[in-house]
């Protein structure tokens, strides 16, 4: 599995991720993603390298973000933790290199075993809260 900053030509892909895991606001214009995201992407047989993964990175100082961790649903259980944690450990490289002293980001409820997964490499649930989406 590689991750990479995500390219523009990978926007509609990433549009197509974040639908599948939960991220859907309709007209929403993916074609310009660099340099906002990480990708995940391995390699298949059948057709090369596939993005199957993608996570915002928000470069912001005194605290970073990373958000709408979006996977391929066709993922094994094994195939999603690799990505996981392949996608947030770059991001955490990343924010750290920016300055960031710390990194946040909303799990939705749904996504458990992401949280856990962040808990093991030392994340603190902070609390719950809204999230919000205002067209601009």
């Amino acid at each position: 599995m590689k991750i990479r900053l995500a390219q523009n030509e990978d926007g509609p892909r990433i549009g197509e991720l974040a639908r599948a895991s939960g991220f859907g606001v309709e007209g929403i214009d993916w074609s310009q993603v660099h340099p906002f995201w990480l990708v995940a992407e391995r390699e298949t047989p059948t057709r090369g390298e596939s993005v199957i993964g993608a996570i915002q990175i928000i470069l912001a100082k005194p605290i970073g973000w990373l958000e709408m961790l979006s996977l391929d649903p066709d993922l094994t259980h094994r195939e999603q933790a690799m990505a996981v944690k392949a996608l947030v450990l770059r991001g955490k490289l990343s924010l750290r290199v920016f300055g960031a002293q710390i990194v946040m980001g909303v799990v939705p409820s749904e996504m458990a075993g992401y949280m856990r997964i962040l808990e093991k490499r030392g994340a603190v649930d902070t609390g719950s809260g809204h999230t919000f989406a205002i067209r601009v």
